[in-house]
């Protein structure tokens, strides 16, 4: 006798996801936000209670039983709203929402939260149902640069009065029982045995026409269990993802609807498996590359295993270094300048990997892994041993600096300025004595031949062919997410080294962008005069100093210094636009 066929329920769901229609939605219950050490409703409903039982009682000690023996005894206290019972204690609407927030601060998005927000950016999923009052999904969302791309529903009138739910397209969140930040929850008995009428229409409707992942929740609601068994099943199913047993009530609705029980330790161990899975499909189809690999290395920063996040870069790293090696020894002594450009373009094309590493690196903050990575630059800026800018070793030139300039700007976006602090601060021995990373700052021969071959002017292309290499998407990054702040970038290495000068005879690094400001002021440097906090973080941060002087320092020395970099050009270059004169004009 044939034994049944069975398949991991896993897989029709992940081939259903990987085609980017967005048939599923997803619901989070109190489990998602558990491993961020956020308390679930019943605990906070819980510390209210014991307020209020001890002062009742004028009892100091007391066991969770007897308080909650004691709730379900006294009658009309079990049949208030959770809002009454807080108001109990704190009448006013600001004590209780810095009661409320005060359950939630410090709270960070954990690996759950990052890979939610990864499924949206990645097109996988436009709707998010929670239980949970935190704003960590939020969060998460903002890292993956979804910010003022996705709205949130948690009052009643809000589900009224916005776009009805198919004009949603990126993300909408919805917060059946309410949001901490506006002080308003949900979650005594008898608040949870409906849903307010417009949340509830809203809810009903996206899951009749839509497939269901549960995570986290445990079905004990019951205004949302009604809705969930009213579904409209026929479409899509529903997939409940659950730790330990699930009560019956759960079981009952999803044997009559066709469901899928998938048993996992965790949220987040469910949804890694899942992405990696999805990855598969796609790698197989040869398919949005980048968004794989953002992913790939996203799992693995998510995950924050030092050991792991560790090898990953020593693995890209090496993969990449012997590439440029290998073209390094390759393209002979006296190669020609399209030869060199034509390298130059293929071992950028290369280093996609690598950017994208050092990008979810800096979008998470992983310090250690952001240590390790900054080797990698160290030992493709030793490859040119000589220091020349011709030939291939220009090549290694420029291919370094074209790295930097985008690697910089990325940390800048980002405003990881402790980051970019350690970059800053590498160094190498260099002719017998040790040189800095910054110091690094020549044109390589064969782009002022190509500038001239183009009929270009000499004095532009270093950071002209950055910007066209750009454009033309041979980096993984987005140019209208990144040019701004590849010449912003550029700038902000020049105030740097005006601050700390690299060396005796080319102190300042020499910014080309200055051609691509427009007569502008960097946005760096607006934010610098007018964002105390910004101003703030950088100069702790990148200059360990305070925020007075360092507007002091730019409005005078900085400013004093591109003077005289100017002046040193004369002759050789056109007078030069000073975005400082600008900066200060009303000073």
């Amino acid at each position: 006798m044939n034994e049944e066929f069975r398949i991991n329920p896993m897989i029709p769901l992940l081939i259903n996801l990987a085609d980017k229609r967005k048939r599923f939605v997803l619901f989070c219950g109190a489990g998602v936000s558990k491993e961020a050490g956020v308390p679930a409703g019943h605990d906070i409903l819980f510390d209210i209670l014991s307020k209020i039982y001890q002062q009742q009682q004028k009892r100091e000690k007391y066991s969770k039983e007897e308080v909650v023996k004691w709730y379900h005894q006294k009658e009309g206290l079990k049949n208030m709203t959770y809002s009454e019972l807080l108001s109990l204690i704190y009448p006013g609407m600001e004590q209780r929402r810095l009661y409320l927030n005060s359950f939630f601060e410090d709270k960070q998005p954990r690996a759950s939260h990052l890979m939610i927000a990864k499924m949206v950016k990645l097109g996988l999923i436009r709707f998010i149902i929670t239980t949970n009052f935190d704003n960590l999904i939020e969060k998460a969302l903002d890292l993956e640069g979804l910010r003022d791309k996705y709205s949130v529903i948690s009052t009643n009138d809000q589900a009224k009065n916005s776009d009805t739910w198919d004009k949603v397209e990126v993300c909408r969140i919805y917060k059946i029982h309410g949001d901490k930040d506006q002080g308003i929850i949900r979650n005594s008995p008898k608040e949870l045995e409906r849903l307010d009428e417009f949340i509830e229409r809203d809810f009903q409707e996206i899951i009749n026409r839509h497939g269901v992942i549960v995570l986290g929740y445990s079905g004990e609601d019951e205004g949302v269990m009604r809705c969930f068994e009213r579904r409209e099943y026929h479409r899509y199913p529903i997939y409940w993802i659950y730790k330990t047993e699930v009560n019956p009530r759960v079981k009952n609705m999803i044997l009559n609807q066709d469901g899928v029980l998938i048993k996992y330790e965790s949220a987040s161990d469910f949804l890694n498996e899942l992405l990696e899975r999805i990855e598969m499909v796609w790698r197989s189809c040869e398919t949005d590359t980048v968004d794989v690999i953002k992913n790939a290395y996203g799992q693995i920063i998510i995950r924050n295993n030092p050991l792991e996040i560790k090898a990953k870069i020593e693995k890209e790293s090496e993969h990449y270094l012997k590439a440029v090696q290998f073209a390094y020894e390759s393209v002979g002594q006296n190669p020609n300048w399209e030869d060199l450009w034509k390298i130059h373009v293929e071992l950028i094309e290369k280093a996609n990997r690598n950017i994208i590493l050092a990008e979810q690196l800096l979008k998470f903050e992983i310090s250690k892994g952001w240590e390790e990575f900054i080797n990698f630059f160290e030992r493709l800026y030793s490859i040119n041993k000589s220091g020349d800018r011709y030939g291939p070793d220009g090549m290694i030139n420029y291919l370094f600096y074209s790295l930097f300039l985008v690697i910089g700007s990325i940390a800048l976006s980002f405003e990881r300025f402790k980051e970019l602090r350690k970059l800053f601060s590498v160094k190498r021995l260099f002719r017998d004595r040790m040189e800095y990373i910054l110091e690094w700052n020549i044109i390589a021969s064969y782009i002022e031949q190509k500038a001239k071959a183009d009929s270009k002017k000499w004095y532009v292309p270093r950071f002209q062919y950055l910007i066209e290499l750009i454009d033309i998407g041979k980096f993984p990054i987005k140019k209208d997410e990144l040019r701004e702040f590849v010449v912003d970038f550029d700038f902000l290495c020049f105030v740097y080294t005006v601050k700390k000068p690299v060396s005796r005879y080319f102190p300042y690094w020499y910014p080309c962008s200055v051609y691509y400001l427009d007569h502008r002021v960097p946005i760096f440097l607006q934010k610098i005069k007018l964002d105390d906090e910004y101003c703030e973080k950088i100069a702790k941060d990148l200059f360990n100093d305070t925020k007075d002087n360092l507007r002091r320092f730019i409005k005078s020395e900085a400013k004093a210094s591109y003077v005289k970099l100017s002046n040193q050009m004369q002759g050789i270059e056109p007078q030069i636009y000073n975005p400082f004169n600008e900066l200060f004009r009303d000073e």
